[in-house]
């Protein structure tokens, strides 16, 4: 299952399709955690846990990077 993370004002969207039925995972910034680990990123939102596998380390770190700065500037 392939997703897209959206960073918004107020938190974070994950959207996937799974067996032709598209979905959607919402997260306020503060209700957010992830941790990252031997290509997996593990992110856990209030109401659920994703592992994610990734394979281009360069845009993973350019991903986190850009979502630290995101989440610093709309907590503060």
């Amino acid at each position: 299952v392939y997703g897209v993370f959206e960073l918004r004002k107020n938190g974070l969207a994950f959207y996937f399709r799974y067996k032709n039925e598209e979905y959607i995972i919402v997260s306020r910034y503060n209700q957010l955690s992830f941790l990252n680990n031997d290509n997996v990123l593990d992110f856990q939102f209030s109401s659920c846990n994703l592992k994610l596998h990734y394979k281009n380390i360069r845009s993973h770190k350019r991903f986190i990077s850009r979502f630290l700065d995101f989440r610093n500037l709309h907590l503060n």
